[in-house]
């Protein structure tokens, strides 16, 4: 549980990427593209997710299409109003939710209260860029709840942020990476009696973008490997890292992403049972496009378009404390339907020599996913030390494709229609025995399955392999403790764990016909270490200490990938996610009268990884691949009863770190990066009756 780092942190990347164990890839330069990846545990390809999204228990994490690399599209990286931020790892969903293999991010927003009417207001005001600070943001946020009657309150808050952008294009197309983004949120909760409680909740959030945060790095062009192999064009603008802010382009640049939820959540407590009932709606629309060739060059475009609407209810009952002769236990089912479009329009531009004004590829897609699931997880106390709990979960997924898609670009290939449905399901469950040592010392075992559904590729083809793919599942084998010394001001926590992950579903991309495609070709191996220290030996005095290595790679992967030349790849000890990852906070407190001032220094650590493109990437020659990097935050100010007030500045030692890659054929420039910025900034918030 991670509800203490949501205090300082802006939105969910700034927790993950302080987490050890957590990747937060953002490899397109886009957080509409942004991936998570945990202990090595991603989405390597396929339409579903393995982790859970949860706000306030609804899951949109599910993109039916759309999401093959595993982007987030629907998930709003702003902690708007959160009360508390949880991240749960390794396969969930015996006791609530939706499949989740790899994890859970599961974020509790601020619930309406009927004590009083309060709020407050945030503004911050920062400088931000990767060479100067010569970009400028605004960030505005607030909340006011105000109690209606005993039984009813309501509570509205919302965020806007303006950025300038740190990109300089000295292209004709005069692009730039600025960003506006805003959205915002109402809840009403009812408590008509003790015993029953109604949740309603109303989300949007819409975000706007010019161009992606890309440098070019003038590196995967050259050789027979590419399907334009060359020189990667400099037309002044530089490469990485020597240029780091300055692109050259031609064709002007966007992108926009919008969601909206609505939630229902009634709970009824009866004497020795608890009845929940959790329905949820999203509906996200995401579209980007302009210069493809990331030159001055008239040489290639492309639009992207990808909507998806998630529905789903869930019911459990539970039951209260030992109610039942010491068994404590959930029982419950779920049934949602999954709904997405995404249509690619790619084409040559004027400059393109013979291939000038073809068109590269044109496709839309609708998938359709139709889920139910039964759950139920149970623990007993064997002796008063030794606790033993189990859990069981049966899926049941079906999954409809229509693919119409056109090209110019690779005969014979000229138009195809496909349409397809399969189902799946799987049984799955947990076993997890805890031993209380004593008070302050527990130590744990457990054994878990987690599955992941098949599906079908966004663009099938007869060109382009395999139209389906299979479920993945794997199995997590893990023990751990978890204890407190000197009187609760030290708290140590350890893991070890070794996961089995099989039919890996995987996104290649095949040179010859110009497709990207899923398959399930792939067995992956991942053992690993964590280690969290957080302590508090002097008054004031806080500190904390985290360490995770997650060690994943392909043991079974080959014939991965034809590079163009009649080259097969191997992929078999690929690795899979950053190997370490360490991060450290000290925070120093003292009372000034009536405010409190603090200092506080954050550190974190991440080793090279394969993002989630890596298997592309090995198709270029000399690829520029994510080192290893670290970051450095230092936030001073004061708290009062009502304001606190901080200077802050992220990631201020050192040169900007590359935090993604992203590849792409008709990228002239070379294999793109994504540098991770600096910022410095004001932060002031206003407590109301708090």
């Amino acid at each position: 549980h991670v509800s203490r780092r949501t205090r300082y942190s802006r939105a969910i990347q700034d927790i993950l990427l302080s987490t050890p164990g957590f990747t937060y890839d953002q490899s397109g330069g886009n957080e509409a593209r942004a991936a998570i990846v945990a202990r090595g545990v991603a989405n390597e390809g396929g339409a579903a997710s393995p982790f859970g999204l949860y706000v306030d228990e609804f899951n949109f994490a599910l993109s039916a299409v759309g999401n093959q690399l595993g982007a987030t599209r629907a998930f709003d990286a702003n902690l708007i109003d959160a009360e508390s931020v949880e991240l749960l790892k390794g396969p969930q969903g015996t006791y609530f939710g939706r499949n989740a293999l790899g994890g859970a991010v599961n974020i509790t927003t601020k619930k309406p209260s009927t004590d009083q009417i309060e709020g407050y207001v945030t503004t911050d005001l920062a400088m931000e860029g990767t060479d100067e600070l010569d970009s400028f943001v605004y960030l505005f946020r607030g909340a006011f709840n105000a109690p209606i009657t005993d039984t009813l309150a309501v509570r509205l808050n919302g965020y806007w942020t303006d950025a300038e952008g740190w990109l300089e294009d000295i292209g004709p197309a005069g692009n730039t990476n600025d960003r506006q983004d805003y959205g915002y949120r109402g809840a009403v909760r009812y408590t008509p009696i003790d015993a029953f409680t109604l949740d309603l909740t109303a989300l949007y959030s819409d975000r706007r973008r010019g161009i992606n945060d890309n440098i070019a790095s003038g590196r995967g062009l050259q050789g027979s490997a590419n399907a334009f192999p060359g020189t990667p064009i400099d037309a002044g603008q530089g490469f990485f890292p020597t240029n780091t802010d300055t692109i050259a382009t031609n064709t002007p640049s966007s992108g926009r992403n919008k969601t909206s939820i609505f939630t229902a959540r009634g709970e009824y407590a009866f004497d020795a049972i608890t009845l929940t009932a959790v329905a949820g709606y999203s509906d996200n629309e995401a579209t980007d496009g302009g210069d493809l060739d990331f030159t001055p060059i008239d040489y290639s475009t492309s639009r992207n378009r990808n909507s998806g609407i998630n529905r789903s209810i869930e019911v459990r009952l539970a039951s209260n404390d030992d109610s039942f002769d010491g068994w404590r236990w959930t029982i419950g089912g779920v049934y949602a339907e999954d709904e997405g479009q995404q249509g690619i329009a790619s084409a040559f531009g004027s400059e393109a020599g013979p291939a000038s004004g073809l068109l590269l590829v044109d496709y839309a897609t609708t998938l359709e996913y139709e889920s139910w699931a039964l759950f139920a997880d149970a623990s007993v106390d064997i002796t008063d030390a030794l606790t033993l709990t189990g859990g069981l979960r049966y899926s049941d997924d079906s999954a409809v494709v229509i693919s119409e898609s056109a090209s110019q670009a690779a005969p014979p290939l000229n138009y195809a229609l496909y349409s397809d449905s399969d189902s799946y399901n799987d049984l799955s469950g947990r076993l997890t025995l805890d031993y209380q040592i004593n008070n302050d010392a527990l130590v744990y075992a457990t054994v878990s399955k987690g599955y992941k559904t098949g599906g079908f590729n966004i663009n099938p083809t007869p060109q382009a392999g395999n139209a389906s793919f299979d479920p993945e599942t794997l199995w997590n084998y893990e023990v751990g403790a978890k204890t407190e010394w000197l009187d609760g001001r030290l708290r140590a926590n350890a893991a070890a764990f070794y996961m089995d992950w099989s039919d890996v579903q995987v996104l290649l991309f095949d040179q010859n016909t110009f497709a990207s495609r899923v398959e399930s070709a792939a067995s992956a191996r991942i053992y690993g270490l964590e280690l969290d220290l957080l302590a508090s030996l002097a008054e004031g005095v806080e500190f904390g200490l985290s360490y995770g290595l997650s060690d994943a790679e392909y043991d079974d992967f080959p014939n991965c990938l034809d590079r163009g030349d009649s080259t097969l790849i191997d992929c078999t000890g690929e690795q899979i996610g950053a190997r370490h990852g360490v991060s450290a906070f000290g925070e120093y407190r003292r009372p000034f009268g009536e405010a409190e001032g603090f200092a506080r220094v954050e550190y974190a650590y991440q080793s090279d990884f394969a993002d989630i493109e890596r298997i592309e990437t090995l198709s270029f020659i000399d690829p520029v691949q994510t080192e290893a990097y670290d970051t450095f935050n230092i936030r001073v100010g004061f708290d009062t009863d009502n304001w606190r007030v901080s200077l802050y500045g992220e990631n201020i030692i050192g040169d900007p770190p590359v935090v993604g890659t992203r590849d792409l054929f008709l990228i002239l420039s070379g294999q793109q990066v994504s540098p991770l910025t600096t910022r410095a900034g004001l932060r002031m918030t206003y407590h109301f009756n708090k």
